[in-house]
């Protein structure tokens, strides 16, 4: 919302209200005592030139009085400055120590899916990644696969209302399977394309943003602790047909779900709940 002038000057005057008070007092002060000089006028009592020599006495202390609170001033002020910077730097501290310990908790949860990877004698074929679901959409916070192309990570989050991930948030079993999808070749990128519709509603841009193109897909809700909640997706990808049983896959996913849990729900940033792949760079 704007500001008003008037709020604006208010708060000026709130700032400056000493420095103004000591102009004004050197100014009107000043030329009231040259005025009564000037005059040289006399009174029943006393004469203008002495009336102005007792202001002129009340103007000085009035200036001593006003110059210390406004030294006063300015030094709370500079350590204020001094405060504050160091507070500021204190904050950028902690949150390069923030960031540098979820970087090495992202590297962990890395970690975690390259075992469950290599008990699944994945190739470089291969990629897993695991979706938090936060806010109607799905936030990766984790990826691993030997093909380092394929480990990168592009796109940050996804809609929860679209792709083979909506068909396994929602499903009864909290599962998607998919395993024999046409190869990506020129000539038959349209027959990709939509055998992947016929799975799943996907808006054209999402489509063509695809990357990774998969012929084999199994997708996994993961629950928390207390198995009451889902609280994000695994996804399992190949470019191979035919690649996943789904049996061997929950067997070892049961074996580590405990620690792959653990790790879905000590993920949290800081109390603004900022994206978690800013902080590994994804």
């Amino acid at each position: 919302m704007k500001e008003s002038k008037l709020v604006k000057i208010a708060k000026y005057i709130e700032d400056n209200g000493l420095e103004l008070a000591d102009l004004s007092i050197n100014g009107l002060g000043y030329a009231s005592i040259g005025i009564l000089y000037e005059i040289d006028k006399e009174w029943k009592y006393f004469d203008s030139k002495e009336l102005g020599f007792y202001l002129l006495i009340v103007v000085f202390i009035l200036n001593i009085v006003f110059g210390v609170l406004i030294l006063r001033k300015r030094r709370r002020l500079s350590e204020y400055k001094i405060k504050v910077e160091n507070l500021s730097n204190k904050v950028q501290l902690l949150e390069n120590d923030i960031e540098n310990l979820y970087s090495d908790f992202f590297s962990l949860f890395n970690d975690q899916l390259a075992i469950i990877y290599h008990r699944l004698n994945f190739t470089a074929n291969e990629r897993i990644s695991v979706y938090r679901h936060k806010n109607s959409k799905f936030e990766i916070i984790g990826r691993y696969s030997l093909n380092n192309k394929l480990a990168q990570v592009r796109r940050k989050s996804y809609p929860d209302s679209e792709g083979f991930i909506k068909n396994a948030w929602e499903s009864e079993n909290g599962e998607f399977s998919l395993n024999n999808l046409p190869e990506f070749v020129d000539g038959q990128k349209q027959k990709y394309y939509r055998a992947i519709l016929k799975e799943c509603a996907m808006p054209a841009d999402s489509l063509r943003d695809i990357r990774f193109k998969g012929r084999s897909y199994y997708l996994k809700s993961l629950t928390d602790s207390a198995n009451l909640n889902r609280k994000a997706i695994i996804v399992f990808e190949s470019f191979e047909t035919d690649k996943f049983d789904s049996e061997t896959i929950n067997s070892i996913l049961e074996e580590e779900d405990q620690r792959l849990t653990l790790f879905i729900e000590k993920m949290k940033t800081n109390g603004n709940e900022n994206d978690l792949a800013n902080i590994k760079g994804f």
